[in-house]
């Protein structure tokens, strides 16, 4: 795939669930194997089931519920820090960090790939003391949230359970 094409993507990201899904229609009946430089073009993969509404839905919800400053962020720049490989921007929480990583962990059921390791070396979230989220402090944080921030966790399970 040329930059041309790559940058249809960036324009058009709905697209991508249909190529996505091409490309799964092909592999079964025909045995296509996509070439190695068309793997990963998203940093964090959506899952095929999911799209650009979704997580305009997601950022909504942070936005709204005051996770996140969304006079500092827009929803260009959460597309970004999800998808784009080549980026620079990162993604400041506003809210504790036990709430920040059960976000995460409930966002993962919308993507193949947000999983720990990744989100600590990427980078792209940032709690709010102004440090990456490591691997460390969300396995920590996933612990101390089980017995505290109950209205604000309830918020959260119950935005992913009406929406995905």
């Amino acid at each position: 795939m040329q930059i041309k094409e790559m940058k249809l993507f960036e324009l058009f990201p709905i697209c991508l669930k249909s190529f996505e899904e091409i490309k799964q229609y092909l592999n079964e009946k025909h045995g296509y194997e996509e070439p190695q430089e068309l793997i990963n073009s998203s940093y964090f993969t959506l899952k095929s089931s999911y799209g650009i509404h979704d997580l305009e839905k997601v950022f909504e919800f942070l936005s709204d519920n005051d996770f996140i400053n969304n006079e500092e962020f827009d929803f260009n720049d959460f597309y970004s820090i999800l998808n784009y490989s080549e980026t620079d921007l990162t993604l400041k929480f506003e809210c504790d960090t036990g709430l920040m990583v059960y976000f995460l962990y409930k966002l993962q059921n919308l993507f193949l790939d947000l999983k720990r390791n990744k989100i600590e070396a990427s980078k792209r979230f940032i709690t709010k003391v102004n440090t990456p989220l490591t691997i460390t402090n969300f396995d920590s944080a996933i612990h101390r949230m089980k017995k505290s921030n109950k209205i604000e966790k309830m918020k959260i399970e119950t935005f992913f359970k009406n929406n995905f």
